[in-house]
């Protein structure tokens, strides 16, 4: 879900950017694409999936009784 928010946000930063730099360089706005939202959101939720692979294993190998212990 973050990934998600994080994707939408940055779709909308991105757009807004793009639409300042095109006035201010090319002198005129750049188009919105909506159709580039779902690459986005799916390219930012296989990001978060990937980057969390390795905490994720190491994550597994911990036995949580002694930690949940205090030991």
């Amino acid at each position: 879900m973050l990934a998600l928010a994080g994707g939408a946000v940055g779709f909308v930063v991105g757009l807004a950017l793009a639409r300042v730099l095109g006035t201010s360089v090319f002198g005129t706005p750049a188009a919105p694409r909506l159709v580039l939202l779902p690459v986005v959101l799916v390219l930012a939720t296989l990001v978060a999936i990937f980057g969390s692979m390795v905490p994720l294993r190491q994550a597994s190998r911990i036995d949580p009784a002694p930690i949940l212990r205090g030991e």
